[in-house]
């Protein structure tokens, strides 16, 4: 099941991450669909990974979430619903 939290419900903390992210990794999105060939992805994360000063498997990661998610910007937001004690009441 996918979480979408309500556009009123974001803070700009999260909202400054997700843009942080998306501006991250939108040079690589305009390249699909070469961008789904490994030697092309890793040349471009390597890229940017090396302008912006990002480690590599991060870039992986918001990519990763990116396309796992339904290719959207919100898909970027972070996780923090799922952080914290196990069976304790959540926001």
């Amino acid at each position: 099941m996918l979480y979408m939290p309500k556009k009123k419900s974001l803070s700009e903390k999260h909202k400054e991450i997700r843009d942080k992210s998306w501006k991250l990794i939108s040079d690589i999105i305009e390249y699909e669909p070469e961008v789904y060939q490994s030697t092309v992805r890793g040349t471009l994360i390597r890229g940017i990974s090396e302008q912006s000063g990002t480690n590599r498997k991060n870039v992986y990661t918001m990519i990763k979430r990116y396309w796992q998610r339904g290719k959207v910007k919100d898909a970027l937001l972070p996780d923090y619903k799922k952080c914290g004690q196990a069976k304790k009441k959540r926001l």
